[in-house]
């Protein structure tokens, strides 16, 4: 028997498409994406942590919200770093393994996630609509609020060590796996999520279609965000300085 799991991870590293295929193959339910988020369907327990700031409860509530075990991907960065730690308590309690995807390359993930916020795409229908009024002229793009930017990944590097501290106080031996390590190369992808899936306790082997699941996640999905990024007016200004922050500030797991 395999078991349920969460992946910690940041907007714009991959989660979505990892996270889906992972679903796909567990034999524990699915869940809505991102379900802490303030706007999600268990945003009401991070919003009664923020009203009354009570521990207890505040695990209690994620223990009844997880009983049925369902597979989370989770974006931590916009999660209060108090309510991650108890949550990560309480899915441990429950038998969760802890999946940590990040993208080594942060500058590129910055980007990513300022282009979205520019245009508004942030996956799933409508994206290749957008991108062709961009591309076509049709949409101008603004410039990148290039303060925003970097505030952005300041914070996130200080919610990357959080992370990785909380993880080690609790005794959490997480499976850390890089964008990069998936994404990059198709072979190396497909060994890696083969790995990944040996942690959770999944065995390939029980699915007829499994090398077109992960051929399908490692070659046919993604946005390429890249066709669009020559087409913000200040790009190469922003991305020399989130490349020179990136320099001063660089984390890994």
């Amino acid at each position: 028997m395999s078991a349920p799991f969460i992946v910690w991870t940041m907007q714009r590293t991959g989660g979505t498409t990892l996270a889906a295929l992972l679903e796909d193959l567990s034999e524990f339910p699915s869940f809505q994406h991102e379900p802490f988020n303030v706007d999600r369907v268990l945003g009401w327990i991070v919003k009664h942590w923020q009203e009354n700031g009570s521990p207890t409860a505040t695990r209690e509530n994620i223990l009844h919200a997880l009983e049925t075990k369902p597979v989370i991907k989770h974006c931590y960065e916009l999660i209060p770093d108090e309510f991650n730690l108890a949550l990560m308590a309480s899915a441990t309690k429950l038998g969760y393994r802890h999946i940590i995807l990040d993208r080594r390359d942060e500058p590129k993930r910055i980007l990513s996630l300022e282009l979205a916020k520019l245009t508004g795409a942030w996956g799933g229908n409508g994206v290749r609509e957008i991108y062709d009024s961009i591309q076509s002229g049709k949409v101008k793009l603004d410039a990148i609020d290039q303060r925003s930017a970097m505030h952005q990944m300041a914070r996130s590097y200080n919610s990357r060590r959080t992370l990785s501290e909380q993880m080690t106080q609790s005794n959490v031996s997480p499976f850390v796996v890089y964008f990069e390590d998936v994404y990059s190369d198709p072979e190396a992808g497909r060994k890696r999520i083969s790995e990944l899936l040996n942690f959770v306790g999944i065995k390939p082997e029980n699915f007829d279609n499994y090398a077109k699941q992960v051929d399908d996640a490692l070659l046919t999905r993604g946005q390429n965000s890249a066709s669009i990024m020559g087409l913000v007016p200040n790009i190469r200004n922003v991305q020399e300085a989130l490349e020179d922050g990136h320099k001063k500030q660089s984390f890994q797991f």
